[in-house]
């Protein structure tokens, strides 16, 4: 009988596993393909690798290093840099940042300040839309921060409020595209309105108020004469005359 005590907690490495990590190693995506060796933790892999020798330093360039100076000071984000690295790890790029000194408050632009998202917005705009920030997003596909910074750079210019909208809580700009006033925000509802919207939105849950009869001129249902409804069956049968004889 076999018991845990009994069994091997780190087995041997064959010639098999061997060859693979060193196919792992030569590959370059080295922490990615380590998380899916079966049977070895990362620990043990990069054990087995320093005792294979098959470990090198990937030192840094000076044409890497380059490009993170010019980055830093363009205000590039380090994610858009970690894309043109592949070798190298969002971590690693920021330790050889402050190694290098690149270090202090970003100075660059958000990620919200792509072009797509105004030409995109534009776009929409021009095919005569009247949107809000949150709808605008929806349409374009990017977060709300996109779409209010580009709303900074275009008001006025470009774009204007040409509607509000009530959310329930506030009113909100609806933006149109053209070069002109910005509408004015409407004066808050009365409390006789807020009211009077608080029943009937009470009655339309109770069923007991029909929103569409105004779009239909206000037509009163017919209502019914008080009593009792007898209902008879009026389905002539084959056989019901040979019953009756």
């Amino acid at each position: 009988m076999t018991t845990v005590s009994s069994m091997k907690r780190n087995p041997n490495w064959s010639k098999e596993d061997d060859d693979r990590l060193i196919a792992i190693y030569a590959s370059g995506n080295i922490f990615e393909q380590l998380r899916n060796f079966p049977g070895r933790s990362r620990g043990s892999c990069m054990r087995r690798a320093y005792r294979l020798k098959i470990t090198h330093v990937d030192h840094w360039t000076e044409e890497q290093d380059n490009l993170l100076r010019e980055a830093y000071s363009k205000g590039i984000r380090l994610k858009m840099m970690a894309q043109k690295m592949p070798t190298r790890s969002l971590p690693a790029i920021k330790a050889r940042c402050q190694r290098l000194g690149l270090v202090g408050q970003f100075k660059g632009k958000s990620g919200s300040d792509f072009s797509w998202i105004r030409e995109s917005m534009l776009d929409i705009l021009k095919q005569g839309n009247v949107l809000t920030i949150a709808k605008l997003a929806l349409r374009v596909g990017c977060s709300e921060s996109g779409i209010k910074h580009q709303i900074k750079v275009l008001r006025g210019k470009q774009i204007h409020v040409g509607d509000w909208e009530h959310t329930g809580q506030r009113q909100v700009p609806c933006f149109k595209y053209g070069k002109d006033k910005d509408m004015p925000r409407p004066s808050p509802r009365s409390n006789a309105e807020n009211c009077l919207r608080y029943r009937t939105k009470n009655r339309i849950k109770a069923k007991k108020y029909d929103p569409f009869a105004a779009l239909l001129g206000n037509i009163q249902v017919p209502v019914a004469e008080k009593g009792r409804v007898y209902k008879q069956d009026m389905t002539i049968h084959l056989y019901d005359e040979l019953e009756e004889a």
